[in-house]
């Protein structure tokens, strides 16, 4: 279970590094596909919930959804 104080803070992280709208290349728009992405990681326990673990994830957004999608395609 996620508490609304993480689900607050994933959505600072995305604000200050995601840029809005689609994404060029993978035609999603990467703000909300990260959110999905990391909101469902962190309920299954695949992330863990520390500040440098999501910073980080936030920074290599672009590589984490590159990866998830291109598997998906």
């Amino acid at each position: 279970m996620i508490n609304k104080t993480a689900y607050d803070f994933l959505e600072a992280l995305a604000e200050e590094y995601i840029p809005e709208g689609k994404h060029k290349l993978l035609h999603i728009d990467s703000r909300k596909a990260w959110l999905l992405m990391m909101r469902n990681l962190l309920r299954g326990g695949f992330v863990q919930k520390k500040f440098t673990t999501l910073k980080k994830c936030a920074i290599n957004w672009e590589a984490l959804l590159a990866q998830k999608y291109s598997t998906q395609n």
